[in-house]
């Protein structure tokens, strides 16, 4: 047996005129794949509404990765005249979550036809007799056999209410973005979403999506549901980008954005506020006035992730977004490559550059394979990204140690600012009061004493210079100092030497000391 009941095979596996029903498991719902050599072939076999618990591969999974699974073993030639009516992921491994490789199971889609300006007195999909609306064509499906219907939307703009996809799996196929153009408005029923997925899928291609109405989340994705945006898709809001329900809540499903998809100005109702309202922008950012605003916390997120859940943003753009773009909750999963992330959080005119990516707690993983700044691949454009609550970071969120941010730190000096005061002042980039403070610490070797930590009294309104008080007595002028900022839970800056007025290091004595002699 496999993990959770699949059958496990090793070297060699034909299966010819076969049916897998209704199998469940907690990877491979029918089969799982173990060992670098396996090698199969199935031919007229069907798979019919198996389940994967961990929503990993319902039908195969496969326990290896790399090249030699996706060019050797997942080619057409292993899948002769074999077809899967079980939702998405049909075919998975530790890499492949999303069903990239499902289409080597796809049955026969159906092809339905809409047309806003249809005239058909009995509209049933095909062409001449199209239907109005996305939603006439689920009559068209099966809500609990999970049928396969490719819509075909002409451009124009369209207006839909509410889609109950359940365990169909549908693509919506638009003539061009700009010119498929589908608003989701009015109120929906008490699931208080436009679209509903449970365990089927649907994805849309080349196509406008505008959120329209604040108080509804665009999807609710549950059981082993997908929801997809691809193929240069944009998801924005009509409004001039003032307010907006949630992109989509996860609850065990999960929501892929890849393939140069754009989403852009979407703001959650609750949090577009004016923070500054009442301040003069030109005085510095004070810890206490920051955190009134939840400025800090940002606990909510445009996609809203729990359940084991999962979200996959790939090569795509997301900006503008007037909160975090992803919370992550219990055992879900966040990982992005190629994409660019640019001005994404609560808007707070004086910490303009400051970014609300990703938020997760509890026994998540966040992996950050890559990201891209003006469409430059860029190895270390962490910064301003991840708010970590005991999650696991990988790929370059964990090289960088990024919890909250990580600060451009590159200069600290102090001096007296009274008798009994130095004034310690570090410089930087792009700096907020959350999370933020110093350390500073005698170095002797690889040895650190006498540290004294706190919190940075202020932050000046570009985010650049940051000022702290100590005592002067902290600070023993006989000794190399250094100072670090801290930032996140344990997150540090490398300790850069303290120069000032009255602080000299035992490096300044031995220059002074071979000059003179």
């Amino acid at each position: 047996l496999g993990p959770g009941g699949g059958a496990k095979t090793g070297q060699y596996l034909k299966i010819i005129d076969n049916n897998f029903n209704n199998n469940k498991a907690q990877y491979g719902g029918s089969i799982v794949f173990e060992g670098a050599q396996s090698q199969f072939l199935f031919n007229n076999t069907n798979f019919d509404r198996d389940a994967s618990y961990f929503g990993r591969g319902n039908n195969l999974y496969f326990e290896y990765n790399g090249i030699e699974l996706t060019q050797n073993l997942l080619i057409q030639e292993n899948f002769q005249n074999s077809r899967s009516k079980t939702p998405r992921p049909k075919i998975g491994s530790e890499t492949i979550l999303l069903g990239e490789y499902d289409w080597l199971l796809q049955g026969i889609y159906i092809n339905v036809y809409v047309d806003k300006n249809s005239r058909a007195t009995e509209p049933d999909g095909t062409i001449g007799n199209e239907f109005k609306t996305i939603n006439e064509t689920l009559i068209v499906g099966d809500k609990s056999q999970g049928s396969l219907l490719n819509v075909i939307v002409t451009n124009n703009n369209y207006t839909e209410t509410y889609l109950d996809v359940g365990s169909i799996q549908m693509i919506v196929n638009g003539g061009t973005r700009e010119g498929t153009v589908i608003s989701f408005s009015g109120v929906v029923p008490t699931t208080q979403a436009h679209v509903r997925v449970t365990n089927g899928s649907i994805e849309f291609k080349t196509t406008t999506i505008r959120l329209t109405h604040p108080d509804h989340s665009f999807v609710l994705v549950q059981g082993l549901g997908i929801v997809q945006f691809t193929s240069n898709t944009i998801i924005d809001e009509v409004e001039s980008f003032q307010k907006s329900g949630r992109l989509g809540i996860i609850n065990g499903g999960s929501i892929g954005i890849t393939d140069n998809s754009t989403m852009n100005g979407l703001r959650l109702t609750h949090e577009y506020q004016e923070l500054n309202k009442n301040k003069n922008i030109n005085n510095n950012i004070k810890k206490n006035e920051v955190e009134d605003f939840d400025f800090c916390t940002w606990k909510t997120g445009m996609i809203d992730v729990s359940s084991q859940g999962y979200v996959s943003i790939q090569s795509s753009s997301i900006s503008n977004i007037g909160s975090s773009i992803v919370t992550l909750k219990g055992k879900s999963t966040f990982t992005t490559s190629g994409s660019d992330f640019t001005s994404n959080g609560v808007f707070h005119l004086e910490a303009p550059w400051f970014e609300q990516n990703v938020h997760c707690e509890g026994a998540g993983i966040v992996n950050i394979i890559n990201l891209q700044t003006q469409g430059k691949t860029e190895q270390n454009a962490s910064s301003l990204w991840v708010d970590n609550d005991d999650c696991e970071l990988q790929g370059l969120a964990a090289e960088v140690e990024s919890e909250l941010f990580v600060p451009e730190y590159y200069e600290v000096k102090a001096k007296k600012a009274s008798q009994n005061r130095y004034e310690v002042q570090f410089t930087g980039l792009k700096w907020t009061s959350c999370k933020i403070g110093f350390d500073i610490y005698e170095q002797s070797g690889k040895k650190t004493r006498n540290h004294t930590r706190g919190q940075l009294d202020s932050i000046n309104n570009a985010g650049e210079i940051g000022i702290a008080n100590i005592d002067r007595d902290r600070v023993k002028s006989e000794f190399e100092w250094r100072a670090a900022i801290t930032f996140g839970k344990h997150g540090r800056t490398e300790g850069l030497i303290l120069f000032g007025d009255g602080l000299l290091r035992v490096t300044d004595y031995l220059v002074l000391f071979i000059i003179f002699f």
